[in-house]
């Protein structure tokens, strides 16, 4: 007698919640410039309950004589070459900045973001990506080391 075979449990999409993290960052006047102070440096972490789906990107500044660079932490991967400036790297609230492709970024991981000013005085910074966090539909939450997570 042939035994039957069982079918593999359906591969579910995770969940799609809308979500925004915020950086929020004080800049000190001529960050990164010669004779300025160092540059300075955010780290976003993540949320250990779900990956994020990078989508858009929006900020303010109180000027725009300032840049920014980002890098992942989970690849080490800069997302840029060079700082870009404010103005070419966010989007507003009206107008946000679509990214090309949705970017993924892993549960726990920390995204660095380092700015840098020139307007001569202190820069008050808020960037957000905006997206979603991918809630597994069928596995239990899962921390970057690949364990479930407590509480879940």
């Amino acid at each position: 007698m042939a035994t039957p075979k069982t079918m593999p449990p359906p591969v579910l999409p995770p969940l799609r919640i809308p979500f925004d993290y915020v950086v929020n960052a004080i800049v000190p006047a001529n960050a990164g410039q010669p004779g300025g102070p160092a540059a300075f440096v955010v780290s976003l972490q993540v949320q250990q309950d779900s990956d994020f789906e990078w989508v858009f990107t929006v900020g303010t500044s109180t000027s725009p004589s300032g840049d920014v660079n980002v890098s992942d932490g989970a690849t080490g991967r800069n997302l840029m070459n060079a700082p870009v400036n404010y103005a070419n790297y966010f989007g507003t609230a009206q107008l946000p900045f679509p990214l090309v492709e949705p970017y993924i970024i892993a549960r726990s991981t920390a995204v660095n973001f380092s700015f840098r000013d020139s307007s001569g005085a202190q820069n008050t910074v808020q960037l957000v990506l905006r997206g979603f966090k991918l809630f597994p539909q069928c596995n239990p939450a899962q921390g970057s080391g690949g364990l479930i997570a407590s509480g879940q």
